[in-house]
């Protein structure tokens, strides 16, 4: 019956990975990404949005067009006396007004300006597609991080599931000694408490598991179960070399493009503050049509349409230095914009350094690691026939049985740290993107 309950207890822990679901590649799911995630659906929308902005019209090159008609009726008591001494007089006398128009007015000269704001649209269109390809990027480099975090923590269930199938044997040997009194009931009883404890830890690292998988389908923008499978192995390419990321990093990073951009911007808002010192030219023409209708006055109808058009010139001289202070200031920010494309320069080739360092300390004690935790398997097998042999006690067993707990942690962890910066290095190059 024992056995039996002791079965009952290894199932309930090994439930969550026994139900797999469908495996989930790392392609699978960076292609359900880029097509589900919200984030970059915004990203898409708002490039769009800039996409239609960068019109000439928008710019100013075309002549806006309206056209007006009214139709208004007038009731009113009326009493009119001429010098001649006539008088008249009406009450509820109707009288109608209709007009129409048509009227184009085109902004021929504006200090250049419209061609600045042409640029400004065809940048600002660039700008978005830069921030696309950055949401791009990130969510790519979250989900790859998200994805092998989930490997990660199923890398320490299994390592826990490996312990508490020794420590299932701890207490099977202990419990034999026990009855046939060749242990102590200590011995047995300490047995009990350590797979207690490790039934304990499994059920804490399941729920990592299930809440790392939780933030990968948040990722995913996907309604998918939580029994899904991912890769059982961490891949890591070992090759990446610092002087090929650095150059590639300088062209197509979308931090810098960003920055580029911001200093082009801040460039034409110098020239656009500039074209407010000219003059502007206006060109107006347009088509007018009024009828009137009265039963009391003097003119009883009259009916009055024809072309208008001209010219307007306007120049201010004079608006309180507002434009000095405009230009000041504009300068001033395009100096901002300079000191920030330096600053990003040096903290992205710091960033870089110090994830490549990061990336080649964790390849090398990956390799130690591995030598580690063959060492700590052998120790713990042996440790476990000393057990049964009695040449050893509980307490050290269980030392044995941490030590490679610890080993293969380390070795997981290392891996997934060495996974992490390569996909940022490889994000900060340019790179992950294909």
């Amino acid at each position: 019956m024992m056995n039996k309950f002791k079965l009952t207890i290894l199932l309930f822990c090994l439930a969550p990975i026994l139900l797999v679901g469908q495996n989930l590649t790392i392609d699978q799911a960076i292609e359900k990404a880029l097509n589900n995630n919200y984030g970059i659906q915004i990203s898409k929308n708002e490039s769009e949005i800039a996409k239609n902005n960068n019109t000439i019209g928008n710019a100013g090159f075309l002549p806006d067009v309206n056209l007006s008609a009214s139709d208004n009726y007038n009731v009113a008591n009326t009493k009119q006396q001429f010098f001649t001494g006539e008088i008249r007089e009406r009450n509820n006398a109707k009288s109608n007004t209709l007009t129409g128009s048509a009227l184009l007015s085109w902004k021929i000269f504006d200090g250049f300006n419209m061609f600045v704001s042409r640029d400004q649209l065809k940048l600002l269109e660039s700008q978005r597609e830069t921030n696309l390809k950055k949401s791009i990027e990130q969510t790519i480099a979250e989900v790859i991080t998200t994805y092998y975090s989930i490997t990660l923590e199923q890398e320490k269930e299994k390592t826990i599931l490996s312990i508490i199938g020794v420590s299932a044997e701890r207490k099977k040997i202990a419990g034999f000694k026990s009855e046939i009194g060749a242990g102590s009931e200590l011995e047995f009883l300490r047995s009990g408490v350590d797979l207690n404890a490790d039934s304990s830890a499994l059920l804490k690292q399941q729920l990592l598991t299930r809440n790392a998988k939780r933030k990968l389908k948040v990722l995913l923008g996907a309604s998918i179960s939580d029994t899904f499978s991912v890769d059982q192995k961490i891949n890591i390419n070992p090759s990446l070399v610092y002087d090929d990321l650095s150059n590639k990093m300088k062209a197509p990073n979308a931090d810098l493009l960003l920055i580029n951009q911001n200093l082009e911007l801040s460039n034409l808002q110098i020239k656009s503050i500039r074209s407010l010192r000219y003059p502007t030219l206006n060109l107006n023409a347009g088509y007018n049509y009024t009828q009137t209708a009265s039963e009391v006055g003097i003119i009883q109808s009259s009916t009055n349409k024809g072309m208008v058009y001209g010219a307007s010139l306007n120049f201010n001289i004079f608006n309180g230095l507002r434009t000095n202070t405009q230009a000041k200031n504009a300068r001033l920010d395009y100096e901002n914009s300079k000191l920030t494309k330096e600053q990003m320069e040096l903290e992205l080739e710091t960033n870089l350094q110090t994830l490549f360092q990061e990336y080649q300390n964790s390849l090398t004690l990956i390799k130690l690691e591995e030598k580690n935790i063959n060492a700590a398997k052998q120790n713990m097998t042996i440790s476990l026939e000393k057990f049964k042999l009695g040449s050893i006690n509980s307490v050290e067993m269980r030392e044995a049985q941490n030590s490679y707990i610890e080993a293969q942690n380390r070795l997981s962890d290392e891996q997934f740290i060495a996974k992490r910066a390569e996909t940022e290095l490889l994000r900060l190059s340019g790179q992950l993107v294909k």
